[in-house]
């Protein structure tokens, strides 16, 4: 059972930069915000709280904007120090994934982190008005099934699909006693799995893929002098892990596992332009029709070239006869 179900829940909003988040975040909350600093940082820290109809009281936490939980700055360094340290007040019981549904495919890195972490997740696909509103056709229940986590659509803008949304929530906060922790979908490598079954050997940890993390960010998320740096130092040379190839590995299998996914669920409209431009490609291109279009585009060039040059050729040959009938009568 997570740590504080029956009294208090935390609520982890999560997302890419300028995804709509923080909108979200106001419609959730209304006025019940209050601003601060996360523990140790100059990063601005957005909680919000609420009680439901069982008197469970609801925090609702906006995280930074981040792209992966392989940080490059202070607000991406937040984020997976909010999912690594299990023991902080705000640590999430439920994580709300916010990605553009018009840029999907850019924004399901972090959520497949994220997802790997074991714990309960929605997908909140924002920006839906403005994408059906451009032809978009999206399968929410495919996309569902083929992530296998729930999914709300919603407009931030609007206000369309919160309300279900927040029925959403209270249905996942009824059933977080039940929750069992998924397989990662990231196939961790055999050094990867070396390394990641040490560390949750020696430092007690129940998810595979934190752990993993653990190894990848222990420089700078544990006190150097601390025991659990140390050790996980220790484990990660004598394995020879490196971390930064590693990462990249990862990346380009995610990318490679949700991008199917995304294709076969979402289709995008064609504009006009589009739709000429590949009318023209199905028939230039074509096996059969391809081979007479190049050559008779050849045989017009040539036509020209040589059509053309006559009449520089005229005129040259023009200023030669000029030129010796000139000089004839002058001699």
């Amino acid at each position: 059972m997570s740590k504080g179900i029956g009294t208090q829940v935390n609520i982890a909003l999560a997302g890419n930069p300028n995804c709509g988040k923080t909108t979200l975040f106001n419609l959730l909350t209304g006025l019940n915000q209050k601003t601060g600093n996360f523990p140790g940082t100059t990063v601005e820290l957005k909680i919000g709280s609420w009680t439901n109809n069982q008197q469970v009281k609801i925090n609702l936490l906006d995280l930074p904007g981040a792209y992966s939980l392989y940080p490059n700055t202070k607000d991406e360094r937040v984020v997976i120090s909010t999912f690594l340290d299990t023991h902080a007040a705000n640590y999430p019981d439920v994580v709300v994934y916010v990605a553009d549904v018009n840029k999907l495919d850019k924004h399901l890195l972090l959520f497949s982190q994220l997802k790997d972490l074991g714990i309960p997740i929605l997908l909140v696909l924002n920006l839906v008005d403005q994408a059906l509103e451009e032809g978009m056709k999206i399968d929410v229940d495919g996309l569902s099934r083929s992530l296998a986590v729930p999914i709300f659509s919603i407009s931030s803008r609007t206000g369309l699909g919160v309300a279900e949304l927040k029925e959403g929530l209270e249905n996942i906060i009824k059933e977080l006693s039940f929750f069992a922790a998924p397989i990662p979908d990231y196939k961790l490598s055999s050094i990867e799995l070396q390394v990641a079954s040490r560390i949750q050997l020696e430092l007690k940890e129940p998810g595979i893929y934190r752990a993993l993390l653990l190894a990848h960010h222990s420089s700078w998320f544990f006190d150097k002098s601390s025991n659990n740096s140390k050790e996980i130092e220790e484990i990660t040379n004598k394995i020879g892990f490196e971390p930064l190839p590693f990462q990249v590995k990862e990346t380009m299998a995610r990318y490679d596992w949700f991008t199917p996914i995304v294709a076969q669920n979402i289709k995008k409209a064609i504009s006009l332009s589009e739709k000429r431009s590949q009318l023209i490609d199905r028939i230039v291109l074509n096996k059969y029709l391809g081979p007479i279009f190049f050559l008779g585009i050849m045989f017009l060039v040539f036509q020209a070239i040589f059509a053309l040059a006559s009449y520089p050729m005229d005129g040259i040959e023009y200023l030669f006869t000029e030129t010796s009938n000139l000089l004839k009568t002058n001699l």
